[in-house]
C-alpha cells in the first residue's frame, strides 16, 4: 500500500498539512527552531527512485531526486543540507534554503566518495572528499558558501578529525600506506594547516 504523512496540530490534533502518496516514506525530520515548522521527507515513488521533498506551511516542494539520501536541517531550520547519490553513482552535496527557494550546489563528484559533518557550534560543514588515491577535506558554511580545501594528500587515510571547544582549528589523525601515523592541524575557514608530528 502508499504512504502519505499527515502534520497535525499540537493543540487539538488537526490537520495542518498533508502530503500527497508515495510508495514508501524513508525518513522524515523536522527544522526544529524555525516559526515556520519546515519538514522535509525521503520517500520513494512509482517509479522506484527517491524525492526529498520539503513542507513548508501548506506547499510541498521536491527539491531533488536520486538514489540515496542524506539529509539535515541547520540550527535554525532555514537551510536543508543534503547529500544524494544519483542512478549514475554521481554524488553531490547541496544547500537549500528555504526562505529563497535557491539551492547552492556544493561540491559534486563523479567517481569519488563523500561525506559531510557539521560542526554545529562554528555553523559549519566538513566535506570529505575520497577515492582510491586521494584525499581531501572541505569546509564550507551551512549556506554552502565558502567552499575551501584544508587538506589534500595521496595515499593516507584520516582516521579522525577532532577539534577543541571554543577553538576555530582541527586535528587530522592520519595514517600513511605504511601504517605510520601524523598529525595535520588545520583552521576552519582557511588552507594554512602544516603537519604537526610525523612517525
Amino acid at each position: 500500500g502508499n504512504e502519505k504523512v499527515l502534520v497535525l496540530s499540537r493543540k487539538d490534533q488537526s490537520v495542518i498539512a498533508e502530503s500527497k502518496e508515495y510508495s514508501s516514506i524513508k525518513s522524515y525530520g523536522f527544522g526544529l527552531h524555525s516559526a515556520s515548522n519546515p519538514l522535509y521527507l525521503v520517500a520513494e515513488n512509482e517509479d522506484g527512485l527517491l524525492e526529498l521533498i520539503v513542507q513548508v506551511s501548506d506547499n510541498w516542494e521536491t527539491i531533488d531526486s536520486g538514489t540515496t539520501f542524506t539529509v539535515d536541517f541547520s540550527l535554525d531550520g532555514q537551510t536543508l543540507i543534503y547529500l544524494v547519490e544519483k542512478e549514475d553513482d554521481e554524488m553531490g552535496l547541496f544547500a537549500h534554503t528555504l526562505s529563497s527557494g535557491e539551492t547552492t550546489k556544493i561540491i559534486k563528484s563523479d567517481s569519488d566518495e563523500l561525506k559531510y559533518a557539521i560542526l554545529w557550534e562554528h555553523e559549519k560543514i566538513l566535506i570529505n572528499k575520497s577515492d582510491e588515491d586521494e584525499i581531501s577535506l572541505f569546509s564550507t558554511d551551512i549556506d554552502g558558501k565558502n567552499l575551501v580545501e584544508l587538506f589534500n594528500q595521496d595515499d593516507v587515510t584520516i582516521k579522525q578529525v577532532s577539534y577543541v571547544k571554543g577553538e576555530e582549528q582541527l586535528y587530522l589523525q592520519l595514517q600513511n600506506e605504511d601504517k605510520s601515523k601524523s598529525l595535520f592541524l588545520t583552521p576552519i575557514n582557511d588552507d594554512s594547516g602544516s603537519m604537526l608530528f610525523e612517525e
